[in-house]
């Protein structure tokens, strides 16, 4: 099983709010799910705690057979960075870097890949304009498009995760 939750409960603050309750939940390898629900009924909280963002208050949460509970913070930043892949709706470009340079950030993190620059290229030329091109400072792909060639770059992604930017999932 990639992802499995066993009794998970989440609760934040004092007193305690418990926004997760006995969750129980399985994904399997090539398994694709939507997880939907009206405001306030814990989706955000719930694709945080499957993609090592939080952590269980009560629980188990077991991603391709670890314990995230049982991992220090580099562990999971590892994970993170390698195997799960997220789009923000207001996912924010830095304005500074260039499309390419925006869409290489989670390469940062590891040995320098040259191999993931050319990749980028590629899959970023085909989207762009004849007179733009992936140096420039301007972002005629919209931000989307360009977090999801970010988790397209690694290679061992095994996980992606959609994190709502508002409450209401009824809003266009």
């Amino acid at each position: 099983m990639l992802l499995e939750l066993t009794h998970v409960h989440k609760s934040y603050a004092s007193p305690p709010v418990e926004v997760l309750r006995d969750i129980n939940f399985q994904l399997a390898d090539a398994e694709a799910v939507a997880i939907v629900g009206p405001s306030g009924s814990g989706k955000s909280t719930l694709l945080n705690m499957l993609g090592a963002l939080d952590r269980p208050t009560q629980g188990t949460a077991l991603f391709d057979g670890r314990d995230l509970a049982a991992l220090t913070e580099p562990e999971l930043a590892a994970i993170r960075n390698r195997q799960i892949g997220f789009i923000f709706q207001l996912h924010h470009l830095l304005p500074q870097c260039t499309v390419l340079e925006n869409v290489l950030i989670p390469t940062l993190a590891g040995k320098p890949d040259a191999a993931a620059r050319v990749r980028a290229g590629q899959l970023l030329t085909p989207l762009l304009s004849p007179m733009r091109c992936p140096s420039q400072k301007q972002f005629p792909i919209s931000y989307q498009f360009s977090t999801i060639f970010t988790n397209l770059l690694g290679t061992t992604i095994t996980f992606l995760t959609c994190l709502p930017a508002r409450n209401d999932c009824t809003s266009a």
